[in-house]
C-alpha cells in the first residue's frame, strides 16, 4: 500500500507541473510502470502510455519544449555524413617552430562540417600513416573549422574554437604509404645532420560508421622529411 501511495503521489506532482496541453480522443492504458524507491528524497516513476490524438493541429503551450522538441528531432536526423576526397581541402603542415616534424595532412569538408587528419609517421623506414575523421556541429563554419586546424600544429593559438563532437580513429591498415623518392635533403636546425625530402603516394581504404559517416577510399601525395632513411 505504501509503495502505491508513493506512485499516486508521483503522478499527481507530475501533472500539476506539466504545462503542455492536448486533448485526448480517449484514456489512454498504461503500457509499462516502473517505480523507483532508491533515491529517499523521491520516488521515480516511469510510465508508457500509447496516445490517440485527434487529427488535426494541435496547439502546444510551451513553445521551449517545443523548440527543444525540434532540435532533438533534427538531430536525430541528421544523415551520414559522406565525405567524399573531391569536396575537401587540403593543408599539409611538415614544418614547427623547431624546424622539420612528421607530416600532418588536413582534409576539411566544410560543407559536411568535418576534418580528416593523416599524420605520417616520420621516424621509422615504413612511414606509418595513422587518421582520424572529427565530426563538428552541423553549421560549423569553414572559418571556425580552420582555426581549430591551425590549434592542432601552430603555436600561435585562436581563442574559443569549436571542439568535434565525435573523434574516430580509422582502423589499424586503413592508411598506408604505397611508393616514395627521395626528392633533396634539409639540414637540422642544428646543421649536424640532414633530413631526407621524400615524395610520397598513400593509399586510404574506404571506411564507414553506421549513421555518422562514410569516407570513400582515395589515394594522395605528400612530402615527408625523414632522417637517415635512404633509398634502396
Amino acid at each position: 500500500m505504501k509503495t502505491k501511495s508513493l506512485a499516486c503521489l508521483a503522478l499527481l506532482l507530475l501533472a500539476a507541473t506539466a504545462e503542455a496541453r492536448v486533448k485526448l480522443v480517449a484514456l489512454p492504458d498504461r503500457a509499462r510502470v516502473v517505480i523507483s524507491l532508491a533515491n529517499q528524497n523521491g520516488t521515480l516513476v516511469e510510465e508508457e502510455r500509447v496516445l490517440t490524438l485527434q487529427k488535426g493541429v494541435i496547439p502546444i503551450s510551451n513553445p521551449t519544449a517545443m523548440k527543444s522538441a525540434a532540435l532533438l528531432a533534427l538531430a536525430a536526423a541528421e544523415p551520414e555524413r559522406q565525405l567524399a576526397f573531391k569536396e575537401a581541402k587540403k593543408q599539409q603542415v611538415r614544418h614547427s617552430i623547431l624546424g622539420p616534424r612528421d607530416t600532418l595532412l588536413f582534409y576539411t569538408f566544410a560543407e559536411k562540417s568535418a576534418v580528416l587528419v593523416l599524420r605520417i609517421g616520420n621516424t621509422a623506414a615504413a612511414l606509418p600513416v595513422t587518421g582520424t575523421v572529427h565530426l563538428f556541429a552541423p553549421g560549423t563554419t569553414a572559418e571556425d573549422l580552420g582555426k581549430w586546424v591551425n590549434n592542432q600544429h601552430s603555436d600561435g593559438l585562436f581563442p574559443d574554437v569549436p571542439q568535434p563532437t565525435l573523434s574516430s580513429k580509422l582502423p589499424d591498415g586503413t592508411c598506408a604509404v604505397t611508393a616514395r623518392e627521395l626528392t633533396g635533403r634539409e639540414k637540422k636546425p642544428n646543421g649536424e645532420d640532414t633530413f631526407g625530402d621524400w615524395k610520397v603516394k598513400i593509399a586510404v581504404k574506404a571506411h564507414r560508421e553506421a549513421g555518422k559517416f562514410h569516407l570513400p577510399a582515395f589515394g594522395d601525395e605528400a612530402n615527408v622529411f625523414v632522417v637517415r632513411i635512404e633509398t634502396r
